[in-house]
């Protein structure tokens, strides 16, 4: 009877170790399920003299692919390395691991333009002992050459912003007015005379010239512009230095950095302007010349007159410009003359010279007649072909 305890003491025992290698069994398939898992990650492990100890189907691909090996457990990884530039950065990185240390990296493999993500840490013992190294790599090739293209292509946006003629503005969009400006090119620093970052601590009322009407004006464009998204505008801006700058607006609301903003292309038309002040001073000076005329100045055109100033209107008897206007040349050249004057003014219009001054006979409008000398030439009147 006193052997039974010890009897029951030693199959206890066994069951003991069973159970245990049967946990230590589950976890290493749950440990290898781990490592296999990740379909786009390589893992792999080391001991302090840089010899395997564990590694997935993923490394093992690599391995072959890159070095032409077939790893085994217990290789010396640096062996395997037979690139003298990535053996040393590899030795560099795993001393740093064995060191206690953790941390990331990214690399390209030479010449194959392959990206790595790597992170690297310690194996340490229940001690803390460090023991050996993990390393959890990603390829992330695709993601580099995004990372790459939209690098360009913000390059190519920048080149463009900053060397576009015309000012380029970002503000935000508000609900009502305009709220500060996010963004702003080089031309737009130039012509107002702010640095980027004395812009993007002001609205851009701060550049509208100070006027109730263009205030009025300028919130009427911008409840258009929320209600349509785009808008084509004139305006007036002030410089720093107080200069008073006719502009022409293109403004488009679009998304930026996940929120409502307003692109504003911004034309300086000071040029335009000028030449606009100037055609309205020659035509004004045109229409002077032509009231006070002392002789008769009519325009026809289509066979149809457009335009009689005030002695050509009194040379025919008629006392407004609404008397004449629309009626046919022809009902004011006497008919004995009508046929010998349609085909002096289409020798004109064809070209030939010396045709005028012509004396001629015309029809005022109370029947009788009169005679006239006749200078014509032709020309464009509203866009379309006429004689004057």
């Amino acid at each position: 009877m006193s052997k039974q305890p010890a009897a029951i003491s030693e199959t206890e025992k066994k069951i003991d170790i069973h159970n245990t290698l049967q946990t230590i069994e589950r976890k290493s398939e749950l440990l290898a399920a781990l490592i296999e898992a990740p379909a786009d990650i390589i893992i792999f492990s080391l001991d302090k003299n840089y010899c395997y100890t564990a590694f997935n189907a993923n490394h093992i691909s690599e391995m072959r692919k890159v070095y032409g090996v077939d790893i085994q457990p217990g290789m010396n990884m640096l062996e395997l390395i037979n690139i003298p530039e990535l053996r040393q950065k590899a030795k560099t990185s795993f001393d740093r691991a064995l060191a206690g240390e953790r941390f990331f990296e990214t690399e390209e493999q030479p010449g194959l333009g392959i990206f790595y993500e790597f992170q690297w840490g310690p194996v340490q013992a229940h001690n803390g002992k460090v023991v050996g190294l993990t390393a959890f790599i990603r390829n992330i090739t695709e993601k580099k050459q995004l990372e790459l293209k939209l690098r360009e292509q913000e390059q190519r946006f920048r080149t463009l912003f900053d060397f576009s003629p015309d000012a380029v503005f970002v503000h935000e969009f508000k609900e009502k007015g305009f709220g500060k400006f996010i963004e702003v090119n080089r031309t737009a620093c130039e012509r107002y005379g702010y640095t980027r970052e004395e812009f993007l601590k002001r609205p851009p009322a701060h550049i509208s010239a100070p006027d109730d009407a263009r205030e009025r004006s300028s919130q009427e464009a911008r409840e258009l512009l929320a209600k349509k998204g785009n808008l084509l505008f004139e305006a007036v801006h002030v410089s720093k230095t107080g200069q008073h700058i006719p502009v022409e607006i293109s403004s488009t609301i679009f998304e930026f950095n996940g929120k409502k903003a307003i692109l504003s292309i911004v034309r300086d038309i000071s040029d335009r302007k000028k030449l606009e002040q100037s055609l309205q001073e020659s035509e004004q000076l045109y229409r002077n010349l032509l009231d006070v005329a002392p002789v008769g100045i009519a325009v026809h055109s289509e066979g149809k007159i457009v335009f009689a100033n005030p002695a050509a209107l009194r040379l025919i008897g008629a006392e407004s410009m609404e008397q004449v206007q629309g009626m046919p040349i022809t009902k004011i050249i006497h008919p004995d003359n009508l046929a010998q004057s349609q085909k002096r003014i289409g020798r004109m219009l064809a070209g030939e010279k010396n045709l005028y001054p012509a004396e001629d006979t015309y029809v005022r409008l109370d029947g009788s007649s009169i005679d006239v000398e006749v200078m014509a030439t032709p020309l464009t009147y509203r866009g379309r072909p006429a004689v004057q």
